[in-house]
């Protein structure tokens, strides 16, 4: 006697009376529709919009205040530009510019003669990452800049400057 035998009737009595339970809700369960036409359908469909399309239509609608807004909020220098105090900072943030900029410049140089590329390479990697944060960073203290010293130190200690040939000659 194994142990399918032995819970065998249960089960069986169990699955019957919920067989039969779903039988009374089927007899229960009656639907009722009136019979339509293409007249009717279209008819019924001119009742209007639901009211999500409603909705969708305000979020997708554009005004001025609302395209200033959206351009204000990708473009933060359009925020703290016009509120930036000149006499104040003007002084200290170019001769903070001067300074990362000759660091920056020869070791965008470095970075360019290690990977084989012509050094003009190395420049537009120093200057167009940080005028990109200009348009678009939120912090007014971050550095956007080659990351360290490494390519000034090992640059020149390589016999061609970089992986290609030389650029120098």
């Amino acid at each position: 006697m194994g142990l399918a035998d032995a819970s065998g009737p249960r089960d069986t009595q169990a699955l019957l009376s919920a067989t039969q339970a779903m039988d009374l809700r089927r007899r229960d369960y009656h639907m009722e529709r009136p019979l339509l036409n293409q007249e009717h359908l279209e008819e019924l469909g001119r009742w209007g919009s639901a009211p999500r399309t409603h909705q969708w239509r305000t979020w997708l609608q554009c005004s001025r205040a609302r395209a200033y807004a959206l351009l204000l909020q990708h473009l933060p220098v359009l925020v703290w530009l016009p509120r930036y105090p000149v006499r104040d900072w003007l002084l200290g943030d170019l001769l903070s510019g001067l300074s990362v900029a000759i660091m920056q410049l020869p070791q965008g140089l470095a970075y360019a003669l290690l990977a084989g590329l012509p050094p003009v390479f190395g420049l537009y990697s120093s200057f167009y990452p940080v005028f990109i944060y200009f348009l678009f960073g939120t912090s007014r203290h971050i550095s956007v800049a080659t990351p360290g010293p490494l390519p000034l130190l090992t640059a020149p200690g390589r016999p061609t400057g970089g992986a290609g040939p030389d650029p120098l000659r």
